[in-house]
């Protein structure tokens, strides 16, 4: 494995659902199954659990989506996506904005 490539918009509008796509890297042509953690953290660094998850990438490839709340903190979101068997993470950071 050479690292993971997530793809996910940069803002988005409180009361809607992010999609995480995520990408296993490798020097063969097609990965194997990965178990990926998601850890989400609000801007004030809290690490909310509620959307937190673990999935399996088949193939190689996984859809996440993170729904968030109307009543959300506005800010700068840490997403961190690991592949639980090599650790090897990729961070990424998304702005909610009001929802007007």
């Amino acid at each position: 494995m050479n690292g993971l490539k997530v793809e996910i918009t940069q803002q988005i509008k409180a009361g809607k659902i992010l999609k995480v796509k995520v990408k296993i890297l490798t020097d063969i042509d097609a990965a194997k199954d990965h178990v990926l953690r998601m850890n989400v953290y609000s801007p004030t660094g809290y690490h909310n659990l509620l959307y937190c998850k673990t999935a399996t990438a088949t193939d190689g490839t996984a859809m996440l989506e993170i729904p968030f709340a109307d009543n959300d903190r506005r800010g700068d979101w840490k997403i961190v996506i690991r592949d639980v068997m090599s650790g090897v993470e990729k961070k990424m950071i998304v702005e909610l904005k009001t929802n007007q």
